[in-house]
């Protein structure tokens, strides 16, 4: 299958496979798409999120959709990344967070949307803060939380359209 069709799903990244390792070839896997982060949050915090504001995130399982149109394996590598400037709303979470996985599709920015309320209708997600990781679009959120891990192959499920290309972990 050509890397530039509408039907990819990936899992780029998965944490338990190999704790504080990047993902080697990340960058090479797609050049732009959409992509999910699953993020364990170990305990219930407080965090000031820029300019959006201060809200108590709870203890569990997020799940964040975004995109990126260029260059998706930097930003996925920069979102795993510890060292980083603060700058989109995610990267506050981040700071207290681990990212467990990640779920790419191919697609173009607008799918984003459709991605993210497909997450939260097919696997029951709760918005915590609204407007999180959506000011540039009417989206309640792009963030869910969820009290335990959530399904991927559930969320899979939710893309009858698109088809798995690869599971599994760059780390090689």
């Amino acid at each position: 299958m050509k890397y530039g069709s509408e039907n990819q799903i990936g899992l780029v990244y998965n944490a338990q496979a190999e704790k504080g390792s990047q993902p080697r070839g990340v960058s090479n896997f797609m050049k732009n798409g959409i992509y999910h982060l699953i993020i364990r949050f170990p305990k219930k915090k407080m965090i000031q999120v820029g300019r959006l504001g201060a809200f108590l995130f709870p203890k569990g399982f997020y799940v964040y959709t975004g995109s990126a149109q260029t260059n998706l394996g930097k930003r996925i590598s920069r979102h795993l990344s510890k060292e980083k400037k603060l700058h989109w709303h995610i990267d506050y979470l981040l700071q207290f967070g681990e990212i467990v996985s990640v779920l790419t599709i191919d697609g173009v920015k607008n799918r984003e949307c459709v991605c993210s309320d497909k997450i939260a209708l097919t696997l029951g997600g709760r918005a915590v803060v609204e407007k999180f990781g959506s000011s540039d679009c009417r989206c309640k959120t792009h963030l869910y939380f969820f009290e335990h891990t959530p399904k991927i192959d559930s969320m899979l499920q939710g893309f009858p359209k698109y088809k798995v290309v690869k599971k599994g972990n760059f780390t090689g």
